[in-house]
């Protein structure tokens, strides 16, 4: 009788710490959205901004890279319209939500299944920290890719389990589909399933051709699609031009600056991400000088994949030299699945019953982010009861000026990067270059191009242009340029091709008034005759 007892009472233990495990499980999603809630309060950052109007484009029947210019990949516009057609900018909100949730459940599942329960919550806190440190903002590229790894990661693993057949060959076929979504969303986006085929190669030697092959089926099933949509409506070689080869050009740098931005990136500005990853990843290539029955454990594929695939991600992050945070989330799961290694070994050392050192290690994670969450929620709230809504921030005053001295179907022209003032003031563009960096970028902006812009300048006759001093572009007053540089290397100042649309503003428009640092430019309604 008293051994049931004991028994009762630790079955009765156990069942409070899986309950407190739920509940703290819990805690950290709730918190990690109470973040997230401030990505779309204001207005979005320069890229997000620019997928936005693209997207807003589409929905009315444009077509991306023909009629609006940007130079990721089409399915970036192809989620945002998605979201802007259920409930405009909410809707562009929960969708992101909806792939941050699934990102975290399956980055959960994957490392549950792998180092077990006890190993999962430190791995889960670091891809939380390091998500919302690196993401900043939503709406990236990164974030959405995310979701495609993790998923990716699942179903490499089942085809890893899986005994042949023509389940095997699905999976095979879906880790493709999900290479061509990555893909699309950016090129340099596929460093995990490059992985997957190196640690193919060198697992299964000559048998990896046929994984590979049916791999490259899968993804040519989404890719081929998409050819033949934009080839169908005349934009199959804008596609090319804007998504391939100015991507090219502008990741044109030397070794020396991706080193460098690498660095600024993983040393200076954020060492404690830095040293974690060596640390682990050291530990992990150690753990494969192992004896063969270490090697037998059932997180082996994994393991190996996460060291190879953490090399490649950062060298193709670092491709263009520049040291924009978000691109690093790409790195996120090798490095989760390298700490919930590092996990499961401090699991196997401390020589407690999994489900407390689980619960113990919970409450760490909990007494990390919840504070946090707590100083911001007041925050959070009187952003989302601000009278001007959730799209406000620097831009307000120019766009609400916009709004004033035009009508809806006019144009107007932000020379610069600050698409957000399109989005602010619900105008539009008279070009397909709302933003003018191809027309710096060495190498890549011609006499067709300058020709193009300027022409459909003059054919638009914006009511209003918007000087937003960018560094990358002349300015538009003649003696702010005289004493003006560009910034950096890679962009290019060509007097003599900005001069046709330097001149026509100089004649057509005059100086109105500056704004929050920007001069504006109104159009001069001259009298017949």
């Amino acid at each position: 009788m008293l051994e049931g007892t004991l028994r009762s009472a630790v079955a009765a233990v156990k069942s409070r710490q899986d309950a407190l495990l739920n509940v703290g499980w819990a805690v950290v999603i709730v918190t990690l959205l109470f973040f997230a809630l401030e990505w779309f309060v204001g207005t979005p950052n320069r890229d997000s901004s620019a997928f936005i109007y693209v997207a807003k484009g589409l929905l009315e029947g444009d077509v991306p890279y023909l009629d609006r210019w940007d130079h990721k990949g089409p399915l970036i516009y192809l989620l945002n319209a998605i979201g802007l057609a259920t409930f405009g900018m909410w809707g562009l909100w929960l969708l992101e939500m909806a792939f941050l949730l699934a990102t975290v459940w399956l980055a959960y599942i994957v490392l549950r299944r792998q180092f077990g329960f006890a190993a999962v919550f430190f791995p889960m806190a670091v891809l939380a920290g390091y998500f919302l440190y690196f993401s900043q903002s939503g709406n990236h590229t990164e974030q959405y890719a995310l979701l495609f790894q993790f998923l990716a990661l699942y179903l490499f693993l089942s085809a890893e389990n899986s005994n042949g057949g023509g389940r095997y060959k699905l999976l095979l076929i879906a880790i493709g589909a999900l290479a061509a979504a990555a893909f699309l969303l950016r090129p340099n986006l596929v460093g995990l399933w490059v992985a997957i085929g190196i640690y193919w190669i060198f697992t299964y030697r000559y048998n990896a051709v046929e994984r590979i092959l049916w791999v490259a089926i899968g993804a040519g099933l989404v890719i081929l699609p998409t050819v033949g949509i934009f080839a169908s409506v005349g934009g199959l070689s804008e596609f090319w031009d804007a998504a391939f080869l100015h991507n090219f050009l502008y990741s044109d740098a030397p070794l020396w600056e991706r080193l460098e931005a690498i660095w600024r990136v993983g040393g200076t500005r954020l060492p404690f991400v830095l040293l974690p990853i060596v640390f682990s990843w050291c530990f992990g290539l150690y753990y494969f000088r192992s004896d063969e029955e270490k090697r037998r454990e059932p997180f082996e594929a994994i393991l190996k994949l996460s060291v190879i695939a953490l090399p490649i991600e950062i060298f193709l992050v670092s491709a263009s030299a520049f040291d924009y945070g978000h691109y690093y989330m790409t790195t996120l799961p090798a490095v989760v699945i390298l700490m919930g290694f590092f996990a499961y070994g401090i699991t196997r050392v401390i020589s407690l019953p999994a489900s407390l050192l689980s619960t113990v290690l919970l409450l760490c994670v909990i007494l990390y982010f919840v504070p946090i969450g707590m100083n911001r929620l007041p925050f959070i709230i009187e952003k989302y009861t601000h009278e001007d809504g959730i799209m406000r921030g620097k831009h307000m005053r120019v766009s609400e000026l916009v709004r004033d001295a035009t009508e809806p179907d006019e144009a107007i022209l932000v020379w610069g990067a600050e698409t957000g003032l399109y989005l602010l003031s619900e105008r539009a563009a008279p070009t397909r270059f709302f933003y003018q960096y191809p027309l710096a970028l060495r190498g890549y902006a011609d006499s067709r191009i300058f020709d193009e812009f300027t022409s459909d300048v003059k054919e638009g006759r914006p009511a209003l242009i918007i000087d937003t001093r960018n560094n990358r572009l002349p300015p538009i007053d003649s003696a702010e340029r005289a004493n003006w540089k560009i910034a950096g290397d890679r962009y290019v100042y060509a007097p003599d091709r900005f001069r046709p649309f330097l001149d026509f503003v100089e004649e057509e428009y005059e100086f109105m008034e500056e704004t929050e640092g920007y001069a504006i430019y109104q159009r001069v309604e001259r009298s017949p005759g």
